[in-house]
């Protein structure tokens, strides 16, 4: 009686787990976000580079003129072409072939070319001279997505959520199998069922990121479950130097740069998510609160506000703000930049997305320390002012202030009239003052997070490898394919 009840428990335990393979699926209408995500991860697999000599001309002018930055120089290299609206610059063509992937400077008109087919596109990069010592910066950019657009983010998003769920989790507990008792904690048995669910990734994933001090764990309020994440990632630099030595020197190199903490609030002032990014071996953190699927906001002191709580995949219309804090350490010389505010909208319409963002107010900067003994000669040999900080505020107040008053904006919208030949849009805009920081931040940046080509070779050694597997998981949950010859 004991085991027919046992096995009851287990098989019901089994029908109730939501998992990474059904967030997967469901990341797609009618089940299809397996074979969505397969292309994108095809696609990404594909065929090598190609560039003509003129175009591998202008990158090269490219990389080089940033290091030792003059932008009025800039302004009149060879390569810039007149563009509509007083503007010069390039554009650049991206199309997929069976041989290789062409990249190429483009005489076409952003305007009136629709690129059809993912991963195919047409980008423009354009700068104007104003009246005084500034410049005008936009992008323009379209692109195929084929199948895949911001209704695949918002419901993968939604679907992950579904899986931490306080009864999707005690389910999961509830469905351990001999292997996994000697996991207890709920965070340490999600893990365990991502990695189950893509085992050739987690083979690689595992291997060189840490993350088991993520914590994931049920809680209680006002007679209400939910969930506390906070995922966290280390590096493995052991493994990571065994295998990839140029990445390793090139991450132990970076170390201490930067650190930007992000805060996502709505616009009633409570936390959406708290994300740190920094330049360390415990990389990434990411702390959310969810409950069924949806997003929960919480206040200063971690209570949830399940009023508020917000179902991605069903937004039409959502505005919140970002306020991040960046700081950066260039051999011993601090740039303190706090509550950088960002003002960001999501609509979604039946035949179209938009996400908008827009710099909000103008940051503000303090300078502290001063350059140590390790300093690079390079920078030494620069004159670095004594109010480098009042430029840096220059400079942000004119990214606040860009295009008469618009601001420093970014625009990603999605055109899906045709749902197997979707096209992304990208606009953004901004203002750039030609002073020292401008010179100094781009100097700093070439030289500081130059990377080698041995770093270049080793990064996408790792990422195609990963990409490879994953794809092979993913492909795992594709729909069964006629068999030639079958029906």
């Amino acid at each position: 009686m004991r085991g027919w009840l046992l096995a009851a428990l287990i098989v019901g335990a089994a029908a109730s787990v939501y998992n990474f393979g059904d967030a997967l699926r469901d990341s797609a209408p009618n089940g299809r976000g397996a074979e969505a995500v397969y292309d994108l991860l095809s696609f990404i697999e594909g065929p090598r580079l190609s560039m003509d000599e003129p175009t591998k001309d202008f990158f090269a002018y490219v990389e080089k003129s940033i290091g030792d930055f003059d932008f009025g120089k800039f302004y009149g290299n060879k390569y810039l072409r007149p563009l509509a609206g007083g503007y010069k610059g390039v554009v650049l063509q991206g199309t997929r072939g069976t041989a290789a992937y062409n990249v190429r400077l483009s005489m076409s008109d952003v305007e009136c070319m629709e690129p059809n087919g993912l991963g195919n596109f047409i980008a423009e990069f354009g700068l104007k001279k104003t009246a005084g010592r500034s410049y005008l910066g936009r992008v323009k950019a379209k692109a195929g997505t084929a199948a895949l657009s911001h209704n695949n983010v918002t419901a993968l998003a939604t679907g992950l959520m579904k899986v931490v769920s306080p009864e999707n989790m005690k389910a999961i507990q509830a469905f351990k199998g001999r292997d996994t008792r000697h996991i207890p904690e709920e965070a340490l048995q999600v893990i365990h069922e991502f990695y189950k669910a893509f085992p050739r990734f987690a083979n690689i994933f595992k291997k060189y990121v840490y993350i088991y001090h993520s914590t994931l764990k049920r809680d209680s309020a006002g007679g209400q479950e939910f969930t506390r994440s906070t995922v966290r990632a280390f590096f493995r630099m052991d493994e990571i130097t065994r295998d990839f030595p140029a990445l390793s020197d090139y991450i132990k190199e970076v170390r201490g740069f930067f650190r930007l903490h992000a805060v996502a609030r709505n616009r009633q002032g409570h936390i959406l998510a708290d994300f740190l990014l920094e330049a360390k071996e415990d990389f990434l953190s990411l702390a959310v609160l969810t409950k069924d699927g949806k997003l929960i906001p919480y206040d200063a002191k971690g209570a949830p506000v399940f009023a508020e709580a917000v179902a991605l995949n069903a937004l039409t219309d959502y505005a919140f703000d970002v306020s991040a804090d960046l700081d950066v350490d260039v051999y011993g010389l601090k740039f303190d930049t706090p509550d950088i505010r960002v003002a960001c909208r999501f609509r979604d319409a039946p035949k179209s997305g938009t996400f908008e963002a827009r710099l909000s107010a103008p940051p503000r900067t303090t300078v502290s320390g001063k350059l140590a003994g390790v300093a690079p000669p390079w920078l030494l040999s620069l004159a670095i002012p004594s109010d480098i900080a009042s430029q840096v505020n220059a400079f942000t107040d004119v990214l606040y202030r860009a295009n008469s008053g618009e601001g420093t904006y970014l625009r990603v919208f999605f055109d899906t009239t045709h749902p197997d030949d979707v096209v992304m849009r990208l606009n953004a805009g901004t203002e750039f003052a030609d002073n020292f920081f401008l010179g100094f931040a781009l100097a700093v940046l070439s030289h500081r997070l130059h990377i080698s080509d041995g770093v270049v070779n080793e990064a996408l050694m790792f990422f195609h490898r990963a990409a490879s597997a994953l794809r092979d998981d993913v492909d795992t949950y594709r729909p069964a394919r006629a068999k030639p010859g079958g029906k």
